[in-house]
């Protein structure tokens, strides 16, 4: 019944649990929406559910109808959730981060689970002064030995969202508009996470057809800070019998709903470039020595040409051609390049093919720039 209603979708950062060091999971599942329609990932996700075993028999239309009847209280409790401000890019509002994993740890609670409260160590902020990181929820819901086991991974940070960056709704009101629900964490990440244990409280109506095990952090808009090491230090405990894993985070290339099971990764790096020890205004010192971001400009221009093409030798020798049974997959993806273009404002792809634009979108090797920052020593 899965293969349906579901079809591959790319996401372009790297799962810390494709790691293979870390975790030994059967496979690695993205699941995301374009936009907070939560009764549409729920949906998907209790299709999910009964999708990974045959062991327990669901009555479908039962459950679709329990999620139907339920709107009204999923769009409450996302509003509940949009309405604090988790912003973990600010030190200041660490403790509205606390708060919301202690919402959700409550909600989990509800539904007759175990939740384990993890406390990280202390994050080091730029001037020095440490502050607590907020606690990961490590969570079982139902432990059956006869069935697979599924962990699901979602985050309850958010990124800074203000009405004068753009926004035509308050971010943190939950505002419906057009059928869509509009609000800061409401697609990323707060909405899939609520849809997931709103799907469970669904399926338990009858029986969980699965052992659900839930993993949710504070800091992932942040990098994720202190992940990794929790990760490693429970591969052999929280984490041993896990089958399958489920990433709450990610997209969807169109309003079909879509499932993630590769990522293709990336790396980031920091280059810095001085020029003196002080600053120099430019009408006096112009011209006459070796200016900082001339000398970044020039070296940047060395990575990539016009056309996007990486210029460090053999770094295309690691991406695999794309075979033909990789071109007819890509070819029936559902998503409109057109559609993609309009909605981002872009002007044009460099190849407007759907093959084209997916091999880039899973496979290939990028390049971007993603920030320039001119510093002065008055405010270095």
């Amino acid at each position: 019944m899965l293969h349906e209603i579901i079809m591959l979708q790319p996401k372009e950062s790297l799962s810390i649990f494709e790691k293979s060091r870390y975790l030994d999971a059967r496979r690695v599942f993205c699941l995301g929406s374009p936009r907070a329609q939560e009764e549409d990932t729920a949906l998907v996700l209790a299709i999910l559910f009964m999708s990974l075993t045959t062991a327990v028999s669901v009555p479908s239309d039962q459950i679709f109808q329990y999620i139907e009847d339920h709107q009204n209280e999923y769009v409450q409790r996302l509003k509940d959730w949009v309405a604090i401000e988790s912003d973990s890019n600010d030190p200041a509002k660490r403790h509205l981060v606390i708060n919301m994993m202690l919402l959700a740890e409550e909600r989990i609670r509800k539904l007759g689970g175990t939740v384990e409260m993890v406390d990280l160590d202390m994050q080091k902020l730029p001037n020095g002064n440490k502050i607590s990181l907020p606690p990961v929820i490590l969570a079982n819901i139902a432990k059956d030995p006869k069935k697979p086991t599924v962990c699901f991974y979602g985050h309850m940070d958010v990124q800074p969202a203000k009405i004068e960056d753009g926004w035509s709704t308050e971010p943190y009101i939950l505002t419906e508009k057009n059928g869509n629900l509009y609000g800061r964490g409401a697609s990323d990440d707060k909405g899939q996470v609520l849809a997931v244990l709103n799907a469970i409280e669904a399926l338990q109506k009858h029986e969980l057809p699965v052992n659900v095990k839930i993993l949710l952090e504070g800091m992932e808009e942040v990098g994720s800070i202190g992940l990794n090491t929790l990760v490693e230090q429970r591969n052999s405990t929280f984490f041993s019998d896990v089958d399958y894993i489920v990433v709450t985070d990610s997209a969807w290339l169109s309003n079909k709903p879509g499932i993630t099971y590769g990522t293709r990764g990336n790396c980031y790096f920091f280059v810095e470039v001085e020029c003196a020890k002080r600053d120099l205004h430019s009408g006096g010192f112009g011209g006459i020595l070796h200016e900082a971001m001339n000398d970044l400009i020039f070296l940047l221009n060395t990575l990539i040409d016009y056309s996007g093409h990486i210029l460090i030798p053999g770094i295309y020798e690691a991406v695999a051609p794309l075979t033909e049974k990789e071109k007819k997959l890509y070819e029936g993806i559902e998503y409109d390049l057109d559609q993609i273009m309009d909605k981002y404002g872009i002007k044009e792809f460099r190849n407007k093919t759907k093959v084209y634009v997916t091999f880039i979108f899973i496979l290939v090797i990028e390049f971007s720039f993603t920030g320039f920052r001119l510093l002065s020593w008055n405010n270095k």
